[in-house]
Parts: C-alpha cells; sequence; structure tokens
C-alpha cells in the first residue's frame, strides 16, 4: 500500500488570495514563467503562452475577490498587464475566461487523480490514491481548488454547462475503466458508471469545500485516512 502524507504547502483561500490589480509583471506562485527560446519563433510561442497564463492568473484573482458578474475585462487587463487586443485574442470574451480557467483546471486535476490511480494494483489502494490526491491539490492550489468549486456548481450558459460536462466525462471513463475489473470480479459493487467518482471523492470534495471557506477546524492531513477509508466502505461489498 501507498503511504503518501498530504504536504500542505498553501494556505486557505483567505489568506493566500492576493488584490487582482496587484503588480501584473509577477506571474501567480507555483506557475513557471517561459524560457526565451532559441528561436525567434519559439521565443514568439512562449511570450504567447507566458502572456496567456498571465491572464488567466490576474482574471482567477478578480473572479474570487468580485464574482465573475462584477468583474470587468478592464479589471483583467490591469491586472494582468496585458492589452484587451491580447486578452480578445486569446479568449475573446470574458466569459470565455472563465470557461478556460474551468475547463484548463478540471483537466489539470483529472490528469493527476488518474495517474495516481494507475500506480495501484489494488482496488482499495487505487481509491485511496484518489482520496489524497484530490486533497493534495486542494492544499496546493486552493484558490483554483475554490473556483472549480464554484464555476461546477454555478448556473451557466448551456454551452458552457455542456464543456464543463465534457470536462467531467473523461474523469468517470477514465475511473470506471480502471474499476471494473474488480467490479467484474465482486471485489467492488456494481452502480451506474457514473456513480463511482461522487463516491470516492465525494466526501473528500465536501469537506475540502468547508476547509477552504474556513468553515471547519480540522486540517487535510487529519482526516485524509479517515476519508480514503470511508470511500473504500461505500464501495466495498458487504460482509
Amino acid at each position: 500500500m501507498d503511504h503518501r502524507s498530504i504536504s500542505i504547502n498553501s494556505t486557505r483561500n483567505d489568506d493566500a488570495l492576493t488584490d487582482c490589480a496587484d503588480d501584473a509583471a509577477s506571474p501567480s506562485a507555483g506557475r513557471p514563467v517561459a524560457n526565451p527560446a532559441s528561436t525567434a519563433i519559439g521565443a514568439r510561442q512562449k511570450a504567447t503562452g507566458t502572456r496567456r497564463r498571465r491572464i488567466l492568473d490576474a482574471a482567477l484573482r478578480c473572479f474570487l475577490e468580485q464574482g465573475i458578474a462584477d468583474t470587468t475585462i478592464e479589471q483583467i487587463r490591469h491586472a494582468s498587464g496585458a492589452s484587451h487586443g491580447s486578452i480578445y485574442h486569446h479568449f475573446g470574451s470574458k466569459e470565455a475566461i472563465a470557461l478556460a480557467l474551468y475547463v484548463e483546471g478540471m483537466t489539470d486535476y483529472q490528469q493527476r487523480v488518474i495517474a495516481r490511480l494507475h500506480e495501484h494494483q489494488t482496488a482499495r489502494d487505487g481509491i485511496r490514491a484518489m482520496v489524497l490526491e484530490h486533497l493534495a491539490i486542494v492544499a496546493e492550489d486552493p484558490n483554483l481548488s475554490m473556483y472549480l468549486t464554484r464555476i461546477g456548481t454555478a448556473d451557466v450558459s448551456d454551452e458552457a454547462a455542456q464543456q464543463i460536462a465534457l470536462a467531467n466525462q473523461g474523469l468517470y471513463r477514465e475511473v470506471y475503466a480502471w474499476l471494473l475489473p474488480f467490479i467484474d470480479s465482486g471485489e467492488m459493487v456494481r452502480v451506474a458508471p457514473a456513480l463511482y467518482v461522487s463516491m470516492i471523492v465525494g466526501s473528500a470534495a465536501h469537506f475540502a469545500r468547508h476547509w477552504l471557506a474556513n468553515r471547519l477546524t480540522h486540517e487535510l492531513p487529519e482526516v485524509a485516512e479517515q476519508l480514503a477509508d470511508a470511500a473504500w466502505k461505500s464501495l466495498a461489498p458487504s460482509v
């Protein structure tokens, strides 16, 4: 069994959040700035990627402080140091920025969770790894985690709702495919395929939402193993 522990390197949302009008030249912590490439084309591509990342980072700060509806493109422009032309070139609208933050954040989350899952050979270890990775991601980037939580449960346009659903379906399929041999062998209970992710990380996600909002005194490492054990018991056959 993997005995990985959770290391909390970030503070909760209220402490970690900086003013959305802060110096735009400083990229958010943990996000690497592209190095100059050896060719002019490579340099331009990296610079474009860096500008896009700064716009997203600035928008995240503004959205968390003020909400998407009350944030303006001008505020994002000021916070990121980007021009209006650059913002519209990369995204087209404020709503497109908000959606890109969600889809890209969920894609990164899913890739990490799936990678951790595939490191294990038993159903119980795989489920435990998913829960621990979920909590580790929340601890590492509480601001983005708070945003993903809010957008995932918010009223959005039909088009955005479809893209959010597509972003989540990949995780459901991957997790179900990994679990299927254990389900077929009777090591796990059989439920609707779309329910497995919720049953595995649902309790951890619920706890994390309250932790991010400073409503709970327990810290993530204190509850990680209990939440992982609860996830396993929810899917283990009754004896």
